[in-house]
C-alpha cells in the first residue's frame, strides 16, 4: 500500500466566461484486504506540486476506506485536499478502476475552496461494490483517478452577457406549484408523517425522489406493519413542516434560527442537498458573537465547507470580542482540533491572507 500519486497531466481549456486549468493524477492500491483501516482513519497520498495561472499550488488526496465517520461506515470516504491558502473556484472528478481498466464509479463535485481546505465526497461509494468486482476480487488491485479543474473567470465578462434561461425558471416553478398543490390538497396521499400533534399527508414517490435515504426507508419498511407512518424525534414540529413544504416547493417560510439550525441538520441526515444549502446561507447571514461558535461547530459535523469559512471569517474580523465569550472557552475544551483550525485563521489574518 504506497502513497505516491503516479502520474500527473495538465490541460487547459477556455469558455466564453472562464479559463479552465486541469490537473489528473492516479492512485494505485494493490490490496483492497489490507485497507480496511477502521473508521475514521484515513490514508493520505504524497503531496502533489501543481501550477494554477503561473502560482504554486499544494495538494493532496484524502482516502478513508473504512467511512470517515460511523454515518458513513462501509463507504469509501474521498477528498482532495488544497495545502495553500489562494481561494479557488474547483470542480473535482473521482474515478475508480479495477487494474482491467474498467469503471467502476465516478463522481463530479464543484466549490469555492478559501479557509476550509477539502473539497470530495464523505459517501463516495460502498465498500462491497468494489469487493463485489470480479478483477479487484482476484487481484485486489484498484486505481483512484483525481482530475481537478480550476475555473478563473474572465475579466470581460459581464453578468449581462451570461445565459439565463428564463422558459427554465417558470417550467421549474410550476412544477413546485403543482407538487405543492398535492400535499395541501392530500392527493392520492400514501405515506403519513407525525408532526408532534400534527400529521401531514404526503407521497412516497416524492419523498424517495427527493432523499435516498427517505428512498431506503420507504424500501425497508413498505414489508413491515404501520410502515408507511414516518416519525422524526429530533425534529420540532415547525421543523418537520418546513422540511416537507421545501421537498415539495422548494421554498421555506421565514424560520427561526434554531429552526434552520434543525433544518440543516435533518438536511444533511436526510441528504436533502439544495436544502442543506439553503440552511446554511441562513445561518451564514445571521451569525452573530453569541451564536457563531455553534454555527461553527454544526458546520463542521456536517461537512460544510462554506459555512465552515463563513464562521472564521466572521470569527477573524471580531476576534477581540468573541474571544471573551463562553463558547470560545467551551470550544477549546470539548473541541481543541476546531480551536486550533480557528487559531490558525486568525493568523493567517495577522498574515493578512484572509
Amino acid at each position: 500500500m504506497g502513497n505516491v500519486i503516479d502520474t500527473i497531466e495538465t490541460a487547459d481549456f477556455e469558455t466564453s466566461a472562464y479559463d479552465i486549468n486541469c490537473h489528473s493524477f492516479s492512485w494505485t492500491f494493490e490490496n483492497l484486504r489490507s485497507l480496511k483501516q477502521g473508521v475514521g482513519k484515513c490514508i493520505k497520498s504524497n503531496k502533489i506540486d501543481l501550477e494554477v495561472n503561473g502560482e504554486p499550488e499544494k495538494w493532496q488526496v484524502l482516502l478513508y476506506p473504512d467511512g470517515f465517520n460511523e454515518r458513513v461506515k462501509g463507504y469509501f470516504s474521498l477528498w482532495i485536499k488544497k495545502l495553500s491558502e489562494t481561494e479557488r473556484n474547483v470542480s473535482v472528478c473521482g474515478e475508480i478502476y479495477n487494474s482491467e481498466s474498467k469503471l467502476i464509479v465516478k463522481k463530479w463535485t464543484y466549490d469555492s475552496l478559501a479557509l476550509e481546505n477539502v473539497l470530495g465526497w464523505t459517501a463516495f461509494c460502498k465498500r462491497s461494490i468494489l469487493e463485489q468486482d470480479e478483477v479487484i476480487l482476484s487481484d485486489g488491485t484498484f486505481k483512484v483517478d483525481i482530475t481537478v479543474a480550476f475555473y478563473t473567470a474572465k475579466k470581460n465578462v459581464h453578468e449581462s452577457l451570461e445565459d439565463f434561461d428564463t422558459d427554465k425558471v417558470k417550467r421549474s416553478t410550476d412544477v413546485c406549484r403543482s407538487l405543492k398543490s398535492l400535499l395541501v390538497a392530500e392527493t392520492f396521499s400514501d405515506v403519513t408523517i407525525v408532526a408532534g400533534d400534527e400529521e401531514i399527508k404526503a407521497h412516497k414517490a416524492i419523498l424517495s425522489a427527493r432523499s435516498e435515504v427517505f428512498h431506503q426507508i420507504l424500501k425497508i419498511r413498505s414489508t413491515l406493519k404501520n410502515s408507511y407512518k414516518l416519525t422524526f424525534d429530533n425534529l420540532s414540529k415547525e421543523a418537520i413542516r418546513e422540511m416537507i413544504r421545501f421537498i415539495y416547493a422548494g421554498e421555506m417560510g421565514n424560520v427561526s434560527f434554531e429552526v434552520a439550525c434543525e433544518l440543516f441538520y435533518a438536511a444533511d441526515k436526510y441528504q436533502i442537498k439544495l436544502l442543506k444549502k439553503t440552511c446554511s446561507k441562513i445561518l451564514a447571514n445571521n451569525l452573530n458573537q453569541d451564536n457563531v461558535f455553534r454555527v461553527l461547530i454544526l458546520a463542521d459535523r456536517h461537512i460544510s465547507i462554506k459555512l465552515k469559512d463563513s464562521c472564521l471569517r466572521y470569527i477573524t474580523s471580531n476576534a477581540a470580542e468573541i474571544q471573551k465569550q463562553i463558547g470560545w472557552n467551551e470550544l477549546l475544551l470539548k473541541n481543541p482540533k476546531l480551536a486550533n483550525t480557528v487559531i490558525q485563521a486568525l493568523a493567517f489574518k495577522r498574515r493578512g491572507t484572509i
